[in-house]
């Protein structure tokens, strides 16, 4: 389901839309109208992260498990709506009146041209409209066999006419798109993503997001400058991932400080180390950024260093919780996620990885005590410390078709 989900929002066929004129855009969600007396705090978040995206002069109005989306229902927006976490579906309508013969006619004029050797069915919901969603059914279906001399198909249409009548008002649509469901990007809060090279972590942030995690990112890279990080590929795959996450930061941390700093430690204790030393960098990050938890692209077992004795000791150097999207994937699940956001051509690109420069061989038991006892023998707070201070932060932000990117300082305390 994951799977389809993402498919659908990287691939949907924006050619095919079938209605020419539309007045407007139906978005349904689904998840957020099980939150009771938080229902409202998650509907204002959807409707801001929707407004974000499209045209000026877009205007929301909310409706009882929906939202109508009016001023600007441009077909070449079906892409970004399909991205956003919280929309369960959506489908661009005609609005008419009131009465049976506003709606009979909006329908034929829809209809014109579409319904040739063909048969359809008539689906119609809500209520506040003078007919029954029953009688609608049954009236506009005698109305479309008279005029176009077709068969109905309750089991096996061609074409559904899609009726929604709500606040005196139906809406007319012939198709209806899949979104991303979930929850709406910041609706649970900020969380930092350690986004590395390879081909998990950014699938593992698509996946916080669709929790409703806000991903701040941070990318511990083995480059000459941080200006070399943000000139790779790394810019690349986050502004593929921005389209679902709709704006972030980003901090190009540099790995040279912790070599210079740890070179006296065996090799195959270096990568945990180091992971331990990710995590409480990432930790005084998200006190900066007011975060509350971090996320990894880790797979129980998928690597050396991914053991279930090696998370643990990589998860004790934090007091946050770290959250594992793809904790149960295997590779072949990770890729085929990959592959549908589109990262996956980026992310197996040649890259110098910090993990890739330490030892291939690592501790899968190590022992924390005498992990521990390693860190002793340097100031690790220190480390941490001179390391974020020696980052480069860009701000990232996604609407209206286009991505803006701005450096900005580091946060102080």
């Amino acid at each position: 389901m994951i799977i389809e989900r993402i498919m659908h929002a990287k691939y949907i066929n924006i050619a095919g839309l079938s209605l020419a004129m539309p007045d407007c855009i139906i978005v349904h969600y689904a998840e957020i109208a099980l939150k009771g007396q938080n229902r409202n705090y998650f509907e204002k978040k959807l409707a801001k992260n929707i407004k974000d995206v499209m045209p000026v002069g877009t205007k929301i109005k909310r409706h009882f498990g929906r939202f109508v989306v009016s001023g600007t229902p441009d077909k070449d927006y079906a892409g970004a709506l399909a991205r956003i976490p919280g929309i369960s579906n959506f489908a661009f309508a005609v609005k008419c009146g009131n009465d049976f013969d506003s709606l009979k006619a909006k329908t034929i004029e829809l209809l014109d041209g579409k319904l040739q050797d063909k048969r359809f069915k008539v689906v119609a919901s809500g209520n506040g409209f003078p007919l029954s969603s029953s009688d609608i059914e049954r009236q506009l279906g005698a109305a479309i066999v008279e005029k176009y001399k077709i068969r109905a198909s309750m089991t096996m249409p061609d074409v559904t006419v899609h009726v929604e009548a709500f606040d005196s008002t139906a809406y007319i649509y012939l198709e209806k798109f899949q979104g991303m469901d979930g929850l709406p990007v910041g609706s649970s809060g900020r969380a930092v993503v350690l986004l590395s090279g390879g081909i998990d972590s950014p699938v593992a942030a698509v996946l916080a997001a669709k929790r409703g995690c806000r991903p701040i990112f941070i990318h511990f890279h083995a480059l000459r400058s941080n200006e070399d990080a943000e000139n790779s590929k790394i810019a690349k795959i986050v502004e593929m991932l921005l389209p679902y996450v709709l704006r972030t930061k980003v901090y190009y941390v540099p790995y040279s400080l912790f070599q210079l700093g740890t070179s006296h430690i065996p090799p195959e204790y270096e990568l945990v180390v180091f992971r331990r030393f990710m995590n409480r960098a990432a930790e005084e990050i998200a006190m900066k950024e007011k975060a509350k938890a971090i996320v990894t692209g880790e797979s129980i077992g998928q690597v050396a260093s991914q053991t279930l004795d090696n998370l643990i000791s990589s998860e004790d150097a934090t007091k946050l919780p770290v959250i594992r999207p793809l904790i149960t994937f295997d590779k072949n699940e990770i890729i085929n996620l990959a592959k549908k956001l589109g990262t996956y051509d980026l992310s197996i690109l040649d890259y110098k990885d910090c993990c890739s420069i330490i030892t291939k061989h690592p501790k899968t038991r190590p022992k924390l005590e005498k992990i521990k006892a390693f860190e002793e023998t340097f100031d690790v707070n220190k480390l941490v410390q001179d390391t974020i201070n020696a980052s480069k932060v860009v701000a990232y932000k996604y609407g209206k078709g286009r991505i803006e990117a701005k450096e900005i300082p580091v946060p102080a305390l």
